[in-house]
């Protein structure tokens, strides 16, 4: 009778660490990120921040764009983060690194950044909406 417990303890142990690793490589948002669509240009017009997702690239999960701030337009990098909802809109091809850090709101044609922090436009939005155009 010890021996049967000591088996079944061991097995139920061994499921709740199988579960426990497994559920740490849960992507809750996998699917839902602009660059799991096809081919498509993304764009915010308050602030005008636009990216294309271009899957003929190899890193078409790092979107490329441009942003526009008091008239002069910036070359941008966006990153998702995976395994969350965070993002990462970065200018790229400038003396000094600026960015924007936010969490998402995955849509199949909408992209909502709720903006934690922001060195670009001097914490201007709180709030950056991403429509799909193509």
């Amino acid at each position: 009778m010890v021996v049967r417990l000591k088996k079944a303890t061991a097995l139920f142990a061994i499921i709740i660490l199988s579960l426990s690793i497994s559920g740490c490589n849960f992507d809750l948002h996998n699917g839902k990120r602009p660059y799991d669509y096809d081919n498509a240009e993304w764009a915010s017009s308050t602030p005008e921040i636009s990216f294309f997702v271009d899957w003929d690239k190899e890193d078409h999960y790092s979107p490329e764009g441009t942003l526009e701030v008091d008239g002069i337009v910036f070359d941008i990098k966006i990153y998702f983060v995976t395994g969350t909802n965070i993002v990462f809109i970065d200018t790229v091809n400038t003396d000094q690194l600026l960015s924007i850090e936010g969490h998402c709101e995955f849509y199949p044609d909408k992209l909502v950044v709720v903006v934690d922090e922001d060195q670009i436009f001097n914490n201007q939005y709180k709030e950056i909406i991403f429509y799909r155009i193509g």
